[in-house]
């Protein structure tokens, strides 16, 4: 595990930001303690590492800069949910006395390429297609004059500079989840989509492996949402 005592005072207050705003914490209960999970606990310190990592790449990328609110989405993306923080818990130590394994880096691919993976994937995207209320995105880009350039409906009929169907809508954020696999993020017309998976902990705060490939001691995320505003600039 690196030393992550380079993380500024700045960079941590929006990395706690980003995540409070990820799973909307807002009551002083929810958000007491949560730097010291997030920084102290050693497991999810590897976690945030992984993240720091990931974004970066990103700023190699010239897709975003480095603190900007994209960088700070990207590094939380690696941590658990709220729920699952202070199964992480454990005895703090330093950076030389660590002896956290490595955590493999890897995509929800490599997690869902299991039966139960996949079903857990599967049921999640069906999950979130039957719950999505596309008929209110319909209703919103209606209102906004929110057009997609060009979009096939149902029968194929090619659609030019329109508001797209409420089934088009359906449609193309199913494809946007599917997709996700592989990208692990996604936006297209609005949508946005967002996929990671997060591992569970044994008793002592060090991150589950599985001695058999069907063992699956995973979770995945899988979030969809439509954004009709947001502040931050992507490069």
């Amino acid at each position: 595990m690196k030393d992550l005592s380079y993380i500024s005072i700045t960079a941590r207050e929006g990395i706690i930001r980003a995540y409070s705003n990820l799973w909307n914490l807002q009551k002083p209960s929810e958000l007491e303690g949560l730097e010291e999970k997030l920084f102290g606990y050693p497991a999810v310190r590897v976690m945030v590492d992984q993240g720091i990592e990931e974004a970066n790449k990103q700023v190699d990328l010239e897709r975003y800069s480095q603190w900007s609110e994209p960088w700070f989405q990207t590094v939380v993306q690696f941590l658990p949910v709220p729920e699952k923080l202070d199964e992480y818990q454990g005895t703090y130590k330093s950076e030389e006395s660590s002896t956290l394994p490595p955590v493999p880096k890897k995509k929800v691919q490599d997690y869902i390429s299991t039966i139960e993976g996949y079903k857990q994937f599967r049921d999640k995207v069906d999950e979130i297609i039957l719950h999505f209320d596309f008929q209110k995105v319909h209703d919103v880009m209606e209102m906004l004059g929110w057009k997609w350039a060009s979009w096939r409906d149902e029968n194929e009929d090619q659609h030019m500079n329109e508001v797209p169907s409420v089934y088009v809508l359906r449609t193309r954020a199913y494809q946007m989840l599917l997709d996700a696999v592989e990208k692990n993020c996604g936006g297209s017309g609005g949508f946005e989509v967002r996929t990671y998976v997060y591992d569970l902990v044994d008793e002592n705060g060090i991150p589950y492996t599985p001695d058999e490939p069907d063992d699956f001691e995973h979770s995945v995320h899988l979030s969809l949402k439509f954004v009709v505003e947001e502040q931050g600039t992507v490069y």
